[in-house]
């Protein structure tokens, strides 16, 4: 019984760090985003490299991403 805890608390410890490093991947993207925002990309180059559309980009990352960084 004892060895089904210890690698539910595992599999629980490993979701959180993947969790973590999410967070700290999207946090980077924004940022990004920002500084090619600063330096002239459009938001139609900047939906190429994110294989999404410009409206897309503009959208995940307009206003609070241009503001930020």
């Amino acid at each position: 019984m004892s060895q089904r805890f210890e690698e539910w608390d595992k599999d629980l410890t490993l979701i959180r760090a993947a969790n973590r490093e999410l967070s700290m991947a999207e946090l980077n993207l924004r940022r990004q985003v920002a500084v090619a925002r600063r330096h002239g990309h459009s938001w139609a180059a900047i939906g190429v490299v994110l294989s999404i559309t410009r409206h897309a980009a503009q959208q995940r990352f307009g206003a609070a991403g241009e503001a930020s960084a």
